[in-house]
């Protein structure tokens, strides 16, 4: 009976001493204080749909679009220059008046000039349309690719999100860690 006290606190330890290892290497240090602006245009082709969940039903777009972005640090990160697509995902309340809240995913891919990608990452932002005009802001996260492949920085950035239509009509502007001091960016370097 004692032994297998002893080895189920063990296996406690264990798995407990697993789970510390793995958050304290989620942190990583600070590299750089990065900027970037983007500009998407409006997409082709998107889907609208709609969900109904417990507390309520709601509408929602999905499309993709394609722009450009621009590196605006103050010393140059070409990493962060190149060909952006966008995968948009807006949800916003049913039966809405001329303002109201919207919640907003993006799955983001920078890619530079022969395809190489540079960047891949999310972010989940929250806003408000007030008649037809869009604004969001929130948390990218991204991993920094060295030579077309995965590498052990990543990007984390306030965003900010602009639009004249929040249907996808209109383009889509945008910036990372640039605009106001809410509005910071930072790649990091290996884990600590």
């Amino acid at each position: 009976m004692r032994l297998g006290r002893w080895m189920a606190v063990l296996g406690c330890v264990v798995v407990l001493g697993l789970v510390a290892s793995v958050a304290s290497a989620s942190i990583q240090a600070p590299r750089a204080i990065v900027a970037a602006s983007f500009k998407l245009a409006p997409p082709r082709q998107g889907s609208g749909f709609a969900c109904d969940g417990p507390h309520g039903s709601a509408q929602g777009d999905a499309f993709t679009s394609r722009g450009t972005e621009k590196d605006l640090s103050s010393s140059p990160h070409p990493e962060l220059a190149g060909r952006l697509t966008v995968r948009v995902k807006m949800i916003l309340p049913s039966n809405t008046s001329s303002r109201y809240p919207v919640s907003v995913h993006l799955e983001m891919t920078l890619r530079d000039s022969s395809g190489a990608t540079k960047y891949v990452g999310s972010a989940d932002l929250a806003g408000q349309v007030n008649n037809s005009h869009l604004s969001a802001t929130g948390l990218l996260t991204a991993t920094l690719y060295a030579k077309g492949k995965p590498s052990s920085r990543r990007l984390l950035a306030a965003i900010a999100i602009t639009s004249d239509d929040p249907d996808g009509i209109a383009p889509i502007v945008g910036s990372i860690g640039e605009g106001s001091p809410r509005l910071l960016a930072i790649e990091t370097a290996a884990a600590c």
